[in-house]
């Protein structure tokens, strides 16, 4: 439990708080509509992959009219004697049903007759009207059947609206069953083939049992489009939709010219749908789809086609159980969006080199993409625009607050440090900024660390008797010095007192580990000797300008101590707490007794105690000076005077 907090550190909070701000944006963005066009830009690119993939191929062949059958016919519109001729030829190989997609609101003579005749026989002929939208005028339904009764009767089960639901975009991706003219329910061109079709096999459009408004054909019950479905936005849902999937591949195709001759297998007849359209340039019966027909380039179809797509996907959604596109639960929507915003904010707080990043984000992409393709192959529509965003987005500002939180992190570390490490430590302190840094300051730490104490030997004498430029020039030279031994030798510069130097050896970044500290307690007493030979060097320089020379005391001590920050966001310090920096100050201290009692120390004495001895090993040559009683402390403390390295 002691670790939760640092789990719910401030990084993971804005990681969440990001995510979520990027939900409620992306949400309140996508409900204005603006992302509509690119989600449906998505999902033309989904049906695209997915096209034409339908296990099985729809019993439907198209009798195309092409502007060469237009010149053999002679004349356009074609004759009703030649288009009963044409439905003769096409009854005789007995095809479940005949779809004439051409429109017969007026007689076309001669003929006229010959094919009323025909229709009275009551032929599986359905023929198109059209209803009219949009300030567009309607086509009647052909004069052949206006004497057969109202739309309720057989004229409904023989005359289909041909009418296509538009996008903005002008492209079609829906079809419809049914609408309503304010008189009676009409039935689709589309629909009315497929019902026919099936009707031989015993499989009729009723009401679904668990929801009686809406329509249940075999296997498959066909939930209206809503305005809101998918990628859409306030769509127009009026009447009965169903979003088209084009899932059947190109259709079995014949020419007009060629039924006539006589040059048409039976078997491209009997026993399917047949839809009779013009596929010619001059007839304009063209649309823009998601996909390509097969008679336009692309994203073009022609008005035939669409009609076979959807009456082939009415057949294969009623005997498979399949093929039908349904949008899912609108709150599945938001909840992927929030996953993706989430996602996005935490997968970003691991790391971001210059690889890992770009690797990320386009792990998330690949995912997203790839988890919403598949739905969209099981007749799924789950848009994948606004959950991408949500990733980009999130994963980006999470990396900017991360890269902005570490610029200051970093300004602040270099402010508590100031230059006063070694490049060593200043990395280190980097790497482990996260175990270090909490709400803009540092984590008090319990370490085991060696504090090293100097001063200067009557120094406040000295000073006395020079100019102020003069005095602060020395002392900084002095101090300049002390500090690039620090350095160099992985110890902190904790801060200057007057003439004093306090320095750690294992801390800021502190190791428990017995080698860490041992290390740490060598560092010292390596830079106390480093030390030494620079003020002797410095008074061998000082002698040839007539200054007088400088002895120095070092007391080092290791055991453990509290670090951490201390002082205002403004004006703050690092700074370490216990008993283990006052026994250093102590030992530096005692120097003085020790010269007064006639030992030599030289230009610099280091005194150590029996804690930092235990940890040296046999790399040092040391003298016991004996047990000292220390202000503080109880027990007597046991020091040694350090006389060099065994190296030197």
């Amino acid at each position: 439990m002691a670790d939760l907090p640092r789990f719910f550190s401030s990084r993971t909070l804005a990681a969440i708080l990001i995510g979520m701000s990027v939900f409620v944006l992306v949400a309140g963005i996508r409900t204005t509509g603006v992302l509509q066009s690119p989600e449906i830009g998505a999902y033309d690119t989904y049906l695209k992959l997915k096209a034409g993939t339908s296990a099985a191929p729809a019993p439907i062949t198209l009798v195309t009219i092409t502007e060469a059958d237009i010149r053999a016919l002679g004349s356009w519109p074609v004759s009703d004697k030649k288009l009963a001729e044409l439905l003769k030829l096409i009854l005789r190989e007995s095809p479940r049903v005949i779809g004439l997609d051409i429109y017969r609101d007026i007689p076309v003579p001669p003929g006229n007759r010959e094919l009323t005749e025909l229709f009275d026989e009551g032929h599986p002929i359905v023929t198109v009207r059209k209803t009219g939208n949009q300030g567009q005028d309607g086509v009647a339904a052909p004069y052949m059947l206006k004497d057969q009764g109202s739309a309720g009767s057989s004229v409904g089960f023989s005359v289909g609206f041909n009418d296509l639901p538009v996008d903005k975009d002008g492209t079609i991706r829906r079809g419809l069953l049914f609408m309503e003219d304010g008189e009676a329910v009409l039935n689709s061109f589309s629909l009315l083939l497929a019902l026919s079709y099936l009707g031989h096999d015993s499989v009729y459009a009723q009401p679904d049992t668990a929801q009686p408004d809406h329509v249940r054909i075999g296997k498959m019950t066909f939930v209206p489009f809503r305005p809101d479905d998918g990628g859409y936005i306030r769509a127009d849902a009026g009447g009965y939709q169903m979003l088209l999937d084009f899932g059947s591949k190109q259709f079995q195709t014949v020419s007009v010219s060629s039924l006539l001759s006589g040059n048409v297998p039976p078997a491209l007849m009997r026993d399917r749908v047949i839809i009779i359209g013009s596929v010619a340039e001059s007839m304009k019966d063209i649309y823009a789809a998601p996909v390509a027909g097969a008679f336009s380039g692309a994203r073009l179809m022609q008005g035939l086609e669409i009609h076979a797509q959807a009456a082939g996907q009415i057949i294969r959604a009623a005997t498979t159980g399949r093929g039908l596109m349904r949008a899912v639960p609108e709150w599945s929507e938001w909840l992927l969006i929030l996953i993706a915003a989430m996602a996005g904010g935490l997968c970003g707080l691991p790391g971001r080199s210059a690889w890992t990043l770009p690797a990320i984000l386009l792990s998330g992409l690949v995912v997203l993409t790839a988890g919403t393709f598949l739905a969209f192959r099981a007749d799924y529509w789950i848009p994948a625009v606004p959950p991408m965003i949500s990733w980009v987005s999130s994963l980006g500002i999470i990396t900017a607050y991360l890269s902005y939180r570490e610029k200051n992190d970093r300004r602040l570390l270099m402010k508590i440090f100031s230059s006063h490490v070694s490049k060593d430590i200043a990395d280190a302190l980097w790497r482990e900024r996260t175990r270090l840094m909490a709400s803009g300051r540092l984590v008090p730490q319990k370490m085991t660390a060696t504090v090293l104490f100097t001063d200067l030997q009557n120094f406040t004498a000295t000073a006395e008797k020079q100019e102020p430029e003069e005095l602060m020039d020395w002392l900084n030279t002095y101090m300049n010095a002390m500090a690039d031994a620090v350095m160099r030798h992985n110890g902190t510069v904790n801060k200057f007192i007057g003439d004093a130097v306090m320095a750690l050896f294992g801390a800021p970044v502190g190791h428990e580990d017995e080698a860490a500290v041992r290390a740490s307690a060598k560092h010292a007493v390596r830079c106390a000797l480093a030390m030494r030979t620079e003020l002797e060097a410095l008074n061998r320089k000082w002698e040839h300008t007539g200054r007088m020379p400088l002895a120095m005391r070092v007391g080092i001590h290791t055991g453990p101590l509290v670090a951490g920050s201390i002082g205002s966001r403004e004006r703050m310090e690092y700074t370490v707490i216990g008993d283990t920096v006052n026994t250093a100050s102590r030992l530096e201290g005692y120097l003085k007794e020790l010269q007064g009692a006639g030992h030599e120390a030289g230009a610099c004495g280091i005194l150590i105690s029996e804690a930092t001895m235990n940890l040296l090993g046999d790399d040092f040559r040391t003298e016991r000076i004996g047990e000292i009683k220390v202000k503080g402390r109880e027990e007597g403390l046991t020091v040694f005077r350090v006389i060099g390295s065994k190296e030197s």
